[in-house]
């Protein structure tokens, strides 16, 4: 894994770096295994006077506020 780390850093040609980066996901995906689990749900409860909520629950806190 260092090596092809530092093949990917330091190889002038774009095809090299390719190779050994395609060497760290190749490593990655045999010496690391794992299983991503997720489950997430999002509620979003507010007064009708509320703006700048975004349905999907993401929202900057800048573009919240309270109308007139």
């Amino acid at each position: 894994m260092d090596k092809a780390l530092d093949d990917g850093r330091t190889a002038a040609d774009l095809t090299a770096r390719k190779a050994a980066y395609a060497k760290v996901q190749q490593l990655i995906r045999t010496d690391i295994p794992y299983i991503w689990g997720s489950f997430s749900t999002v509620y979003v409860i507010s007064d009708k006077k509320l703006t700048g909520v975004d349905p999907s629950g993401f929202f900057p806190a800048k573009t919240v506020g309270l109308a007139a």
